[in-house]
């Protein structure tokens, strides 16, 4: 299900939708309220920025603009991804009744020789068998070699159907998980929006271990869900704030932001630790610190290269004191 945020959650979304749905000219229809809701939940990235820009450029939407923003980033992906994995049924579903028909070809012409043979077979009928038999087997080789093929195939398509249903949101934070998160990058790199010059930011909360253990779970969720609100009020539409696992967040920041990235951070850190998170049911309370580190992708630099060098970074602020922000730097440490 795309849309999973709780009540609180989504009336946030709603209220900021229409407050930017105001400054438009186009009427307030759901596929306007749909452009606006998946940009500011960070549903959908490339739309967040389109809209950005739009905004910066004070440009404001028209219906036809709306429509045809809905249809390219909303409905589109959707059907993207249909047409995807129909074409990918449909391939594997005809090779393989294909490869089928031969396979009943070759073993009807191996009984009719086989008939021939009789109970007498003449030299040349028992030859002839022989070498139907040599070609059967042949056959069998290749076919199985061609099902291994058609078996990829079908786990292919198997993942696609897999991605395509999998969950992108975090259930208990309302951000995008790291599914969500790793699919809002790839797909920002398919639309020809290179990573070169964006800034990640590595989250992580101090000593959360010793929170869950002293103070319970609930206490833990409910640091993890503040602290998920702070990332969400401070990001931009066009940033990209996620919770990748446990108490491990981060934010992609576009790129040639300046020195959006740094102050981004200080503007968490300093929000997470003037928090104190209190027991949902009102037993035991503590103070959050977050340790941050910030890497800048470079020219050819993978996902998995800049994420890497983020949590370098991250960990340097763990080891000289927590409770700060580190920038990764291309001589710092491996």
């Amino acid at each position: 299900m795309r849309y999973c945020e709780d009540r609180q959650v989504s009336g946030e979304i709603f209220r900021k939708a229409m407050q930017r749905m105001e400054k438009q000219k186009a009427a307030f229809t759901p596929p306007h309220l749909t452009i606006f809701y998946e940009a500011i939940a960070g549903l959908n990235p490339l739309l967040a920025s389109i809209l950005e820009n739009r905004m910066s450029a004070n440009s404001p939407l028209t219906d036809e603009d709306v429509s045809q923003l809905h249809s390219r980033h909303v409905t589109g992906r959707d059907i993207d991804t249909f047409e995807a994995c129909q074409t990918a049924l449909r391939s594997v579903l005809e090779g393989t009744t294909s490869e089928l028909d031969k396979a009943s070809k070759e073993a009807s012409e191996l009984a009719q020789a086989l008939a021939a043979v009789g109970d007498s077979p003449e030299p040349e009928t028992l030859k002839y068998f022989n070498a139907r038999v040599g070609q059967f087997g042949r056959f069998l080789e290749e076919f199985s070699r061609t099902l291994l093929v058609k078996k990829a195939d079908a786990g292919e398509l198997f993942k696609l159907l897999e991605r395509a249903q999998q969950p992108l949101r975090d259930a208990l934070t309302g951000l995008p998980n790291r599914q969500g998160f790793d699919r809002a990058i790839d797909d920002r790199i398919s639309r020809g929006h290179a990573l070169t010059g964006a800034a990640l930011l590595l989250i992580d909360i101090d000593h959360f271990k010793v929170i869950n253990d002293t103070l319970g779970h609930l206490v833990g969720d409910e640091a993890l869900a503040q602290v998920a609100k702070i990332l969400g009020d401070s990001a931009d539409p066009s940033e990209i704030p996620a919770r990748l696992g446990g108490e491990e967040f981060a934010v992609l920041v576009p790129p040639h932001a300046g020195t959006r990235p740094i102050e981004l951070a200080d503007q968490i850190r300093s929000g997470v630790a003037s928090l104190e998170v209190r027991s949902p049911i009102g037993e035991g309370s503590c103070r959050l610190t977050v340790s941050i580190g910030i890497a800048l992708a470079s020219e050819g630099e993978t996902r998995e290269e800049l994420i890497h060098h983020a949590d370098l970074a991250m960990y340097e602020s763990k080891r000289t004191g927590r409770n700060r922000v580190s920038v990764w730097h291309r001589g710092s440490r491996k």
